[in-house]
């Protein structure tokens, strides 16, 4: 298991036993570790550890705006809905986007990432 493959997505568990996200891009990275060296880059939230094993995957989460307790837009129903239910947080957004293309260059690099599988 040479090739390190990063799922990049934004949404996964934030910790162990979280059930209140969908967990269909958690469980592809179970099924890939057969054939890869799996990484994780997601959205932080609050009470979530930065980086972390879960099951073998190497999960690293980038925060996107601070107050860290502020985040909200990757998690809960969603970021539509998050956008629907509080609207300032539209003020998220160019925040989110420059943090997570400064974290998918620093993972890539950092890692020696081979393959970006990606979900939105």
């Amino acid at each position: 298991m040479d090739t390190k493959l990063l799922l990049f997505a934004s949404t996964f568990p934030r910790w162990e036993n979280d059930n209140e996200i969908p967990r269909f891009v958690y469980e592809l990275g179970l099924e890939l570790r057969r054939y890869f060296q799996v990484y994780a880059l997601t959205p932080h939230a609050p009470g979530a550890a930065k980086t972390e094993n879960l099951d073998g995957i190497q999960v690293i989460r980038f925060p996107y705006f601070i107050p860290e307790s502020w985040q909200n837009l990757a998690y809960g129903t969603g970021m539509l809905a998050s956008l629907k239910a509080h609207p300032w947080s539209a003020l998220q957004i160019p925040s989110f986007l420059a943090c997570q293309g400064m974290a998918l260059r620093r993972v890539v690099r950092e890692y020696n990432i081979d393959v970006i599988n990606s979900h939105w």
